[in-house]
């Protein structure tokens, strides 16, 4: 009996649990507390530039849940946050900021919704009389055709030479018929006035096939800048090396003068026909040899049964003596093909293989290149290190040495023929007497056969790389200041800007190249540098954060953040709780309007 009643009050507390719970559901926080599941709730930005999105929350199915609105300032260029969806293309069910629904018996992503902007877009006359072309209110990014000034009179003596986004000039430059987008602003177009006659920039071909650059209406004595031929190439050459004819500027005095791409004309009084020039040297001279030296000497002409000389890198630079002396070594000879290898091994087989003296050192030197490691150096002889001179030397190579280099050619059994690349002078050395030690060899690796050019500049200056490769073999995309030395053979590489990647086009829409990333080219190839400025020190010695791109109306086109002062403090209170002060405007570049609008309405204690 008492049995049969315990289970009869079990029962009955049981039920009422289970009717409290029913009727008083657990709030979400004990719910999760004690274990039980919820559903995930997920804010996405769907687009956004800018801000943040509400933070993800977890919900038990069936309960009342309110929606966030935009507390994070979650925003997006050009365009107005208008609520939320469950689906991002806005075809699910609309949420609304504030309002309540019911968790559903599963996760939910909700996504941000978004209002195109509408921008007033104009054109000024800027001095001009007559009828500016119509604007008018457009979506933000429409692509519109810039108009001509047809109805507008210019000033007295001045034609009509284009437009700009600056009514000095100073901005971007439109002319009639080019395409432009609606910025995310207002924008006006301001006529540009010039008291210069316009005259013909035409472009030709040269030996070149494809199209050449279209003909430019230039005026005269203002700047132009000499595009790249994208749409041009050069004859293949096969020789030793297999290339395609690169081209080296443009010229329009029949190739005395050559001015690279990216070279800034300023336009004579009169038509000017710029002509592509080409060149099929498939000389390497200058070049990074396949040990990872740098060649100085091409035998072009097959005289040799070696292609080039190539030497060591002036990391490898060290000092000894000759060696031997009173020891005379018997035929080191001068000249190419007959002295330093086979000069260097009679010095070797004379004075032995144990010590440190200049030949043994550059016997002895080792080097791991792009395929192999190369263990065929030697001392160049003095016809040799005068090549060096000429070709490496002249190009800012070894001129931290400006002491006497060693040579394999011995005069007497006391003296021995140094040589000086600083000054092209050679003079006879005691032997015990220590000078400079550079290998050099001899190679025939015709492997390396495809031409590689960059263009490091890009519009920036001329800065131009070459180098060759073996066909089909991967190597690494080169980093910014990764090609140096004698590849650089124009300009430098552009000051206050880092290197993003390489592109196949100038405009860097072709094939895109990752610094770092694996590359087989089968072709000669070019690879066009694409730059940014995002994390670059700025004027006030910040770092830029910020590229809108195109100088904006308000005067400015970078966004700076200050270096960190570690001797002040880095937090501080907002100030003026409770107080409103009318800084609300998230649009990026309004950050300086909304601090004057903080110390214009905050009482300074």
């Amino acid at each position: 009996m008492r049995s049969l009643l315990f289970s009869v009050m079990i029962i009955i507390l049981l039920s009422l649990i289970l009717l409290v719970a029913c009727v008083n559901p657990l709030d979400v926080t004990e719910q999760v507390r004690l274990g039980i599941a919820g559903f995930e709730l997920v804010y996405q930005p769907n687009g956004a530039t800018g801000g943040d999105v509400p933070e993800l929350s977890r919900h038990v199915a069936g309960v009342q849940v309110a929606v966030f609105a935009n507390p994070g300032n979650l925003r997006r260029a050009g365009y107005s946050w208008i609520g939320w969806n469950s689906r991002a293309n806005g075809s699910g069910d609309d949420y609304t900021g504030g309002e309540s629904f019911i968790m559903p018996e599963s996760d939910l992503a909700l996504y941000a919704q978004w209002s195109i902007n509408q921008y007033s877009f104009g054109y000024n006359m800027n001095g001009g009389t007559g009828t500016a072309p119509a604007g008018g209110t457009f979506d933000y990014n429409t692509s519109l055709v810039v108009a001509d000034a047809a109805g507008i009179t210019p000033p007295d003596g001045h034609n009509f030479y284009g437009w700009n986004t600056r009514q000095d000039g100073n901005g971007t430059h439109y002319d009639p018929g080019d395409s432009m987008s609606i910025p995310a602003q207002n924008s006006v177009l301001y006529a540009q006035w010039t008291t210069s006659d316009q005259y013909r920039l035409n472009f030709s071909a040269g030996v070149g096939t494809g199209s050449a650059p279209e003909e430019v209406r230039a005026w005269e004595n203002h700047d132009y800048t000499l595009p790249f031929p994208e749409n041009l190439i050069g004859q293949q050459v096969t020789g030793r090396t297999t290339i395609r004819q690169r081209f080296t500027g443009w010229s329009s005095d029949g190739g005395v003068t050559v001015l690279p791409a990216g070279h800034v004309f300023t336009m004579p009084s009169a038509d000017v026909t710029m002509v592509a020039q080409w060149t099929s040297d498939d000389s390497i001279l200058g070049k990074v040899g396949p040990a990872g030296g740098y060649i100085f000497y091409h035998d072009s002409a097959e005289a040799y049964p070696w292609l080039f000389l190539e030497a060591a890198s002036p990391s490898a630079v060290t000092q000894a003596v000759w060696g031997g002396k009173g020891t005379s070594v018997e035929n080191t000879q001068n000249g190419f093909g007959s002295g330093g290898g086979s000069s260097t091994l009679r010095i070797v087989d004379a004075l032995g293989t144990t010590g440190s003296y200049a030949a043994l050192v550059a016997h002895n030197y080792e080097l791991s290149g792009k395929e192999n490691t190369y263990t065929d150096w030697y001392l160049p002889n003095a016809d040799e290190l005068g090549q060096i001179t000429a070709n490496l030397y002249s190009t800012g190579l070894y001129d931290e040495f400006t002491g006497f280099f060693c040579s394999s050619l011995q005069y007497d059994a006391t003296r021995y023929r140094a040589y000086k690349l600083s000054d092209a002078s050679s003079s006879l050395l005691e032997k015990d007497l220590a000078c400079n030690v550079l290998p050099v060899r001899a190679g025939n690796d015709e492997p390396a056969n495809l031409f590689l050019q960059y263009y490091a500049a890009n519009g920036g200056g001329g800065a131009e790389f070459y180098d060759y490769i073996v066909e089909g073999v991967s190597f690494a995309v080169p980093g910014q200041g990764e090609l140096v030395g004698p590849e650089v053979i124009r300009g430098e590489w552009r000051e206050n800007q880092l290197l993003e990647r390489w592109d196949s086009k100038p405009g860097g829409d072709g094939n895109s190249y990752a610094v770092g990333a694996s590359v087989s080219p089968t072709t000669p190839s070019i690879f066009f540098a694409q730059w940014t400025v995002i994390g670059m020190p700025g004027p006030g010695k910040g770092l830029i954060f910020y590229d809108y791109g195109s100088e904006h109306l308000d005067g400015w086109r970078y966004l700076e953040a200050a270096a960190r002062d570690e001797g002040e403090s880095t937090q501080q209170s907002w100030g003026s709780r409770g107080k409103t002060v009318g800084a609300n405007d998230n649009t990026i570049g309004k950050g300086k309007e909304n601090t004057q609008a903080i110390i214009d309405n905050t009482a300074v204690d």
